[in-house]
């Protein structure tokens, strides 16, 4: 059985920075590290996959020269 307050109101709500910061210091180092862990995990993995399965050869973005796209932009003086 649950134990309520006198007042029967519920307790006041914790934001995730009060959570965090009741955690021990060792731990919330140890749990910043697991998180860093992850993300080199993560990227390290993607790059992995990216080579094995590169995307297909329609989804690749055309590389141009930009002088030639800003020679088909700009208007050409007319010699009149």
């Amino acid at each position: 059985m649950a134990s309520t307050s006198s007042s029967g109101s519920p307790p006041p709500r914790r934001t995730l920075w009060d959570i965090y910061k009741g955690i021990a210091p060792r731990h919330r180092v140890i749990l910043g590290m697991g998180f860093m862990a992850f993300s080199m995990v993560g990227i390290w993995a993607s790059d992995k996959l990216e080579k094995k399965y590169p995307p297909p050869v329609d989804n690749r973005v055309a590389r141009i020269n930009h002088s030639d796209a800003m020679d088909k932009q700009s208007p050409k003086p007319s010699s009149s």
